[in-house]
């Protein structure tokens, strides 16, 4: 056993004090380099007021441990070179990045996390390794939700896992925290050991606070950008008034609602709501909202066909299966690449919706069966590109087993663990 004087225990936190002041006014500073899945998706004046928002919202957490961190922006955004993909649909698509040399990857969709098949179609927001890269995300429809999104993902690469007391709730109640698993303007707190772990360190211990209670199904709820897919708890709850409120939703196609309006109806409406989701794809696409929306309507037909084995909803999934006759629907996107990307992720979620559609009736699962298996052979053939593999059609058997054996709710309600 070792024992100081008191002279020497003064002089020893002496030094430590010193240490600390010292490490307090170095400044940590990230370089942020941005790979796009097609050029233009997100300008330079954008990342530029994405990296500016990222470093006031460290400033605004009060703590001393964040405001000598900075992120910069070391070149304009560029487009993914030939080999990295432009959607996430498999391990072996997530495992590419890897090798990835940008910070933060922006493709078109993200359909596989943390070992599964997601959301039965409906793109992740972003998925990360925790403690590593890389870190993929998605486009997003404003400024504010694209800087939360990046401080977000790159929470994730130094460490941080998601603030999150109920999965099934899609981690409404710790809304207020950055590192909460949904997407929210009041985001805007960190810990001391969050701040740590911007700064270099990783793996710090996140505190469970909360200040805020979900209302439940509501406008509010549809608002919302869920990074890690749709709260199932009060989409389970829905009571006939809520089916009400989201048919009047999708029928006034508003886009910042449009999106997962959609999804929900798909969820909890009837056949009779094809009609309504088949027209949110005659609407425009200039707006980035309304071009989820159409991708997220599609996704909703593979709820509706999965619930009731309606051979119609069948017939309009199919109906989808060529890119090239989807770019109808994206000709206000802005360019030509974005519209036959956008094409691209609707063929990839009407195969999805079919794949995990478990007929009961014996003659509409061999059509079902039938459509994959000509899907996979019209890709090995080259008939069209749809930017998927071997592995893509293995992980959606795997998943269609899945939903088989836990239901769709019961399958969206599952969260990807070793990945964020």
């Amino acid at each position: 056993m070792c024992i100081f004087s008191g002279k020497r225990l003064k002089a020893g936190l002496f030094s430590i004090l010193l240490s600390l002041a010292a490490t307090a006014n170095s400044e940590t500073l990230h370089e942020v380099k941005v790979g796009l899945h097609v050029g233009g998706v997100v300008s330079n004046g954008a990342a530029l007021a994405a990296v500016d928002t990222m470093n006031s919202l460290l400033k605004m957490t009060g703590h001393v441990e964040c405001k000598d961190i900075r992120f910069v922006l070391e070149r304009q955004p560029e487009p993914f070179s030939d080999g990295l993909p432009r959607a996430i649909t498999s391990a072996a698509d997530f495992s590419a990045f890897r090798q990835s040399p940008y910070s933060i990857n922006v493709v078109s969709q993200v359909l596989y996390c943390g070992g599964h098949q997601v959301a039965a179609g409906a793109s992740f927001g972003g998925c990360t390794t925790v403690g590593a890269k890389p870190v993929i995300v998605t486009p997003s429809g404003s400024a504010g939700t694209r800087a939360l999104k990046w401080l977000h993902e790159l929470g994730h690469s130094q460490g941080l896992r998601d603030r999150c007391k109920d999965r099934k709730n899609s981690c409404r109640d710790d809304i207020g925290w950055i590192m909460a698993g949904i997407l929210h303007p009041d985001n805007r707190k960190l810990s001391i050991e969050e701040c740590f772990a911007y700064a270099g360190a990783q793996n710090f211990p996140v505190l469970e606070v909360t200040d805020f209670t979900s209302d439940g199904l509501d406008r509010e709820f549809l608002e919302m950008e869920y990074i890690h897919g749709l709260p199932i708890a009060p989409i389970l709850e829905a009571s006939s008034e809520d089916l009400a409120m989201v048919r009047e939703v999708v029928a006034e196609r508003d886009a910042a609602l449009l999106p997962n309006a959609v999804l929900v109806l798909g969820l909890i409406g009837d056949p009779t709501d094809q009609e309504a989701l088949l027209g949110v794809l005659e609407g425009p696409s200039e707006d980035h909202g309304a071009r989820i929306a159409k991708l997220n309507a599609v996704t909703a037909l593979g709820y509706l066909l999965n619930r009731f084995d309606d051979p119609k909803t069948f017939g309009a999934l199919r109906s989808f299966s060529n890119p090239n006759q989807n770019q109808r629907y994206f000709e206000g996107a802005g360019s030509f690449e974005l519209a036959e990307e956008f094409a691209r992720a609707m063929s990839r979620s009407a195969l999805m919706g079919v794949g995990m559609a478990n007929p009961k009736d014996e003659q509409l699962a061999q059509s079902t069966r039938g459509f994959i298996d000509d899907q996979e052979q019209a890709q090995l053939k080259g008939a069209f590109d749809l930017h998927i593999d071997e592995s893509f059609f293995e992980e959606l058997e795997t998943t269609r087993k899945r939903v088989g054996d836990s239901g769709i709710l019961g399958y969206l309600a599952q969260r990807p663990e070793e990945t964020q």
